[in-house]
């Protein structure tokens, strides 16, 4: 999987921001601009082909939480109940992968195509 961390204001300022950041491989993990949810750290965990829809988790402040983002990263296996608490609704999720398509459109910094480049790429 691959794990996109909000980089908006409200998200930098929340002293759990930097450790989620370290604790991350920069190979699996991404910056990305607001995603509007501004609550906390936020990350969207999406599997790593981006064939399904990816999971938008707001307040992932504590130690164990940001383990089981970096499990979830490493390794095909399904979140834990932790982590599926944190998910954000439907509404709020779309919203978030609407920002994260319009903010990513060129690609990132890891040598990664965005969405929009892999449909135009593929179809």
């Amino acid at each position: 999987m691959i794990a996109a961390v909000c980089v908006g204001k409200r998200c930098r300022r929340c002293p759990e921001w930097q450790p989620l950041l370290d604790a991350l491989p920069r190979s699996s993990a991404f910056e990305v601009p607001c995603l509007g949810i501004c609550e906390g750290p936020v990350v969207v965990l999406m599997p790593s082909d981006r064939t399904a829809a990816g999971t938008v988790l707001a307040k992932v402040r504590s130690p164990k939480a940001r383990r089981d983002v970096l499990l979830a990263t490493q390794s095909h296996a399904s979140l834990s109940k932790r982590l599926k608490s944190k998910a954000v609704s439907n509404k709020q999720r779309l919203g978030a992968m609407r920002r994260l398509a319009r903010g990513r459109s060129h690609g990132d910094e890891n040598g990664q195509a965005s969405r929009v480049e892999r449909r135009a790429t593929v179809g």
